[in-house]
Order: C-alpha cells, then structure tokens, then sequence
C-alpha cells in the first residue's frame, strides 16, 4: 500500500519535493539484492509474486521520481560512496556464511540487503 501511496502522490503533486532520490536508489538495491535468490532458491508462487511485485514497485517509483528530475535536487547531498563502501566492508568483515545450501553468494547478498536497509534512509 505504501508504494502505490507513494507513486500516487508523485503523480499527483507533478514534484519530488521532500523524498529522498538515493533513498529510494538504495532501497532498489536493498531489494534487488535480497530478492536474487528468486531464481536459486525454491519458493512458494506467493512469495515470488510479492518479491516482484516490491521490486517492480520500487522500480516504477526510482523511475518516476528520475522523469520529474529528482537526481538533480540540492537537498540530496550524501552521496551513495559514503553509505555503500561501508556497508559492503561491513558485510565482508563481520557476516557469516557457510559453503552449504545456496552458496557463499547469497548469504553475502542478503547480509548487505539487511546492513544496506538499515541506513538506506540516511539520504
């Protein structure tokens, strides 16, 4: 629901005043990471909707915000360097993974999603 709010007041206002573009940069990748395990890992055809559907969603919004000019705003000053680099170290230092069920990939994959989301709003 919150999505469909989201692109719905996008639409309505024609501006991205006040929403973040790397916020929503970084929640793209948060859940294009995470949700890579779609084509690995065996799940239920609900899951897989919804995965695909809050990534499309996610999509669409990154998107939309890109057309009505939101990657030039000025308020939009931390640049995705400072909250990316760290994160990536982070997950290489301080994860946990084993050689077992999907792979050193995607446990590294959904430890950076977990670590990205938590300061993917800082933008």
């Amino acid at each position: 629901i919150a999505l469909v709010l989201c692109i719905a007041v996008l639409v309505r206002e024609s501006g991205t005043d006040g929403v973040s573009f790397k916020a929503h940069i970084l929640f793209f990748i948060v859940y294009t990471v995470r949700f890579s395990n779609i084509f690995l890992c065996d799940q239920q055809v609900m899951l897989i909707l919804y995965k695909v559907l809050l990534w499309s969603g996610t999509l669409k919004i990154v998107i939309l915000m890109w057309a009505l000019g939101a990657g030039q705003d000025a308020r939009d000053t931390l640049p995705m360097s400072v909250v990316l680099i760290p994160t990536f170290m982070l997950t290489f230092v301080f994860g946990v993974y084993s050689w077992e069920d999907n792979g050193f990939m995607m446990e590294f994959f959904w430890t950076f999603s977990m670590y990205l989301e938590a300061v993917a709003m800082l933008p």
